[in-house]
């Protein structure tokens, strides 16, 4: 049974040319063939599909149900008790080993930050407004100094910063 219209009932264009005939012949071969081994494939297919199912169905005839048997009540030893009183004081001192755990990560954690909350603090202070009155009045009156207050204000903070910054740092 033929799933398409087969390529000689249609009248189309060309049908006196000869090489026209010749390329719709070899079309219809081709086609024919298609369909055949999409029929052979189809039915080893539904074949393959059959024998599977058959295979299953008599293995799940094989299959017994489960059987259950009563559960053994086990009493604990003075060995088993022993052991269990060395597990807890295993978790006990598990436990202290965690707490000495966050408290050496607290530890790290405040040297590395140390440095950073340092620096801030030192910035903080030179950028009160008051330190820059106090530097601009401690600066001689000189015409090279006058003219580039600024310049001399900002270098005079960076050196007295540096040397507060190393002086914490190693009292720290």
């Amino acid at each position: 049974m033929s799933k398409s219209t087969p390529l000689s009932q249609f009248t189309g264009i060309g049908e006196t040319n000869p090489i026209n005939n010749m390329e719709k012949e070899k079309e219809n071969q081709l086609v024919e063939e298609i369909l055949t081994e999409i029929n052979n494939d189809s039915n080893e297919n539904t074949q393959n599909l059959m024998m599977e199912l058959n295979d299953t169905e008599n293995e799940e005839q094989v299959v017994s149900p489960p059987k259950y048997s009563e559960p053994e009540v086990v009493k604990p030893t003075a060995a088993d008790l022993s052991d269990a009183s060395q597990n807890l004081t295993s978790r006990n001192t598990e436990g202290e080993e965690e707490e000495e755990s966050l408290k050496s990560i607290q530890d790290e954690l405040l040297s590395r930050i140390k440095l950073p909350l340092l620096a801030g603090a030192v910035v903080v202070l030179f950028s009160v407004p008051m330190v820059s009155d106090v530097l601009t009045k401690l600066i001689p009156k000189k015409e090279l100094f006058t003219k580039n207050m600024n310049l001399m204000i900002l270098v005079v903070k960076f050196i007295l910063s540096s040397i507060v910054f190393m002086g914490v740092q190693f009292a720290l």
